[in-house]
């Protein structure tokens, strides 16, 4: 390659470079011109995660969805500002403030919000509460069946799986393969892969439902396809 090709594929990715920040920064104005100016709380949440996402101002990403959750009501802003705060990004790793946000999220109306809930109970993240199954299942089932959130369906599925032992005893949950299948089968269909893989292989053993080989190996190339299709993004 001689220097002026060089310099030319050079000068071309810088272009292109530039481009791409005027198109961010376009963005970034219009998101900001709808929030302020035309009191859009969609368009305040998309520029708290245009933020984010794509400058990694996670600072400023939170102050956006915090004031939107707190002021607005805004549900998914509510669990972005719990995500935030559960995992430490924006500020120190406070868990208890990301679930209580999460719980806002949940209550206005955000299914991811459930399911994160959900989730820090399974996993007993709270010092002051542990492992809560009763909790875990309430909010996680509320996720599912409320707001066909995908997840909420794999997690509450998984809960039934396992089963899990809780800090009080009375909140414990047990196995319940039936139950196991009926949520794995829902996440499947909302788009979860494990649930799939989970909802063929419980049909191949016959747990928690009926053997059926055929049905088993219809939910394991559903599994396949959206693999294959995930994979495109």
């Amino acid at each position: 390659m001689t220097f002026l090709e060089s310099y030319s594929l050079e000068n071309k990715d810088l272009k292109v470079e530039e481009t791409f920040k005027t198109h961010n920064e376009k963005i970034k104005q219009l998101l900001s011109d709808l929030c302020t100016n035309d009191k859009d709380t969609d368009a305040c949440y998309q520029l708290g995660f245009f933020l984010q996402t794509r400058y990694r101002l996670y600072k400023e990403a939170l102050k956006l969805y915090e004031e939107n959750c707190l002021n607005q009501e805004h549900a998914e802003s509510c669990t972005a500002a719990g995500a935030l705060y559960y995992t430490g990004l924006a500020s120190k790793t406070d868990k208890e403030k990301g679930v209580a946000f999460f719980l806002k999220g949940c209550n206005y109306g955000d299914g991811n919000g459930c399911n994160n809930a959900g989730k820090a109970y399974k996993l007993g993240t709270l010092p002051k509460i542990g492992v809560d199954g009763k909790k875990a299942e309430t909010f996680l089932k509320k996720s599912c069946e409320n707001f066909h959130c995908g997840l909420g369906c794999h997690n509450l599925s998984t809960l039934y799986l396992t089963g899990i032992q809780s800090n009080i005893l009375e909140n414990d949950i047990q196995k319940n393969f039936s139950e196991a299948f009926k949520y794995a089968a829902l996440a499947c269909d909302l788009g979860i892969v494990k649930s799939c893989i989970n909802a063929s292989r419980m049909l191949y053993l016959g747990e928690g439902v009926e053997k059926d080989l055929k049905k088993s190996g219809e939910y394991r190339k559903r599994a396949y396809e959206l693999h294959t299709l995930l994979k495109k993004f």
